[in-house]
């Protein structure tokens, strides 16, 4: 059991629907209900009544509820302890970064930040600084509680929404594109698109819950339910693209990770294909250094946002 599943399954019980549960928690219902199924099967026990138009938590999920609110209690209070224990940092010379997961594969926004952190060091004697990586929801609670100043995130929507206000600011804009290796000479519009996914297929990652759940959101809008295959590895996902097997599913700014020359990308041209990279803090947090490594970010990808910048 993994503290996932318990924020997973405090998410249900809280809101006894499966839709807002999984758009709350950025998953795919299928992912959400496949987690609360392997929780269940874990504890040998039953902890939601499911119909057609209701779900209801069984004596079992209450008492469960209340425990599992408790141990991220428990949780949350030994991170801070530990971060309040810590050689009481000096926060005009130290900064602890999040990185979330899905942004170790944009090599633009990974160097952007890494190098700039090595140029601080030359800048400030003693500097303390870490980059460290996260799951999606353990850097919003890391962030929330101050125990990382910054993170980083590669987002559907342009600002994370969370039970706390975190302060969001778009670094870059990007897109997710259908990327499909082939001889054929490919036009970019809808109809190629929707051949290309009906007849080939798509496969995505099936442990990157957030991008399947943008996937998903992607063709429910355009209204197609083509084949979907999962990968259990990003190289076997992008093998998969790269052999001509699957279309994939993935940000335009990583396709170079697909190296096959006959690669082709369509575009989806649906709000629900958009991509935001993400800088976010506490409002809470005042530590200097967080406007500084922010500005030079965005200073990588240059003056093509209107956004003011302000702390």
């Amino acid at each position: 059991m993994e503290l996932r599943h318990l924020s997973y399954f405090i998410t249900l019980a809280e809101t006894l629907n499966y839709t807002r549960a999984a758009g709350l928690l950025y998953i795919s219902q299928s992912a959400l209900s496949q987690q609360i199924m392997d929780l269940e099967r874990e504890l040998d026990t039953t902890l939601f009544y499911r119909t057609k138009r209701t779900v209801e938590l069984t004596g079992q999920g209450r008492l469960f509820l209340d425990e599992a609110r408790k141990v991220l209690r428990q949780v949350e209070q030994m991170t801070v302890s530990v971060r309040e224990s810590s050689t009481h940092r000096d926060p005009s010379n130290s900064i602890l970064i999040g990185l979330e997961i899905g942004t170790l594969h944009v090599l633009k926004l990974r160097i952007a930040v890494t190098s700039h952190i090595f140029s601080l060091r030359e800048k400030i004697p003693g500097l303390q600084a870490n980059v460290l990586t996260y799951e999606h929801n353990a850097l919003l609670q890391a962030l929330e509680n101050h125990s990382v100043d910054l993170g980083f995130f590669v987002h559907y929507q342009p600002a994370i929404k969370n039970k706390t206000s975190l302060t969001s600011r778009i670094l870059h804009r990007d897109e997710m594109v259908l990327a499909v290796c082939t001889r054929k000479c490919l036009t970019d519009n809808p109809e190629t698109l929707k051949n290309v996914l009906l007849h080939n297929g798509i496969v995505l990652l099936e442990k990157e819950e957030r991008g399947m759940y943008q996937a998903m959101r992607i063709l429910e809008e355009l209204q197609l339910e083509p084949p979907i295959h999962f990968a259990s590895s990003r190289p076997a996902m992008i093998l998969a693209t790269e052999t001509g097997e699957r279309a994939t599913i993935i940000p335009s700014d990583i396709l170079e990770e697909i190296q096959n020359p006959h690669k082709q990308i369509l575009h989806f041209d649906v709000p629900s294909a958009a991509l935001n990279y993400l800088a976010v803090w506490s409002p809470g947090n005042k530590n200097p250094l967080i406007r500084d490594v922010v500005g030079a970010v965005r200073r990588i990808y240059g003056p093509d946002l209107d956004e003011s910048f302000t702390l």
